[in-house]
Order: C-alpha cells, then structure tokens, then sequence
C-alpha cells in the first residue's frame, strides 16, 4: 500500500542530529498483526543505488504503551537507532485501514540516502503488513524529495 505522506530528515539527520518521519498510510483490512506494542515495527529509510539510509526495528515489549486507538514507544536514550518516541495511531475512523506512524530520533549516526531515489518502508504488523513510497527525485512532481549532504525533506 502507498504512504500517503511522510518525512522530514534535517537538519543533519541521522549525522548526530534529529530526524523526523510522519506518514499516513492505509493497511488492508482485517489486521492480522497490527499490534506495535506486541509485534513491534520497522521504519526504513533508504536509496537503492546508494548505501546511505536507515533501517531500524523498534521491538515490541519494553518501552510501549496502548491507549485508546494509540500505541506511543518512548526511549529518551534512543537505544534503537537513535529513535527516542514512536507514535502509531489507529485512524480507520477517517478511512479504511489507515494508520499514522510518528517516528522522532536523535543523536543517532547515519548517512542520509540519495535524495534523486530515496524510498521509504513502514512495516507494522505481518510481513505483508507494509506501506511504501518511491519518491520521485528534486526536480520530479510530488511525491518528491528534495536536499542535499545534510538534509533530505520528502513530501
């Protein structure tokens, strides 16, 4: 399924600094696994052509909390990858099978992906149960990416 928005890397994401990753995305429906406080999740962050990116599970367990329709992760130390809060909400009120993934990090050390083919994945649940997006290059219509060396912003 297509992600429907997402990410802010910057200033100096994923160089000793913040990154950001916010996305909508619609999940098919029944849910078979969609239980990030049980099952975890992984966000991905990368290019093909290039070796810079990030890929980091956020297992389930320890550090999440459920609420109503909401699961929250908090690290403040970032112990997995640099991620310090991941929020994923259950937004199937607004539209079939859709979820919002926040995702927050800092002081992790990555090098950012090649922003003329960045991609992005956000497993949530079964291995089936993912989202992804190509984004189009800095000259290319939205979705797109546009930065450089030190910050890469997708919309």
């Amino acid at each position: 399924m297509p992600v429907e928005r997402l990410i802010e890397l910057g200033p100096g994401a994923f160089l000793q600094r913040s990154a950001m990753l916010r996305a909508d995305a619609s999940f098919p429906e029944p849910w078979i696994g969609i239980d990030p406080a049980s099952n975890g999740i992984r966000l991905v962050v990368d290019s093909p052509p290039s070796s810079g990116g990030v890929d980091v599970t956020i297992p389930g367990g320890v550090g999440w909390t459920t609420g109503t329709r909401r699961w929250t992760y908090r690290d403040p130390n970032g112990a997995v990858g640099g991620i310090i809060k991941v929020v994923v909400q259950d937004r199937r009120a607004r539209a079939s099978g859709m979820l919002r993934v926040v995702a927050k990090g800092k002081t992790a050390s990555y090098s950012l992906p090649d922003v003329s083919a960045a991609r992005t994945t956000i497993v949530v649940g079964a291995s089936g149960e993912c989202a992804s997006v190509a984004w189009g290059g800095p000259s290319a219509a939205s979705p797109r990416c546009r930065g450089n060396a030190a910050k890469i912003a997708c919309k």
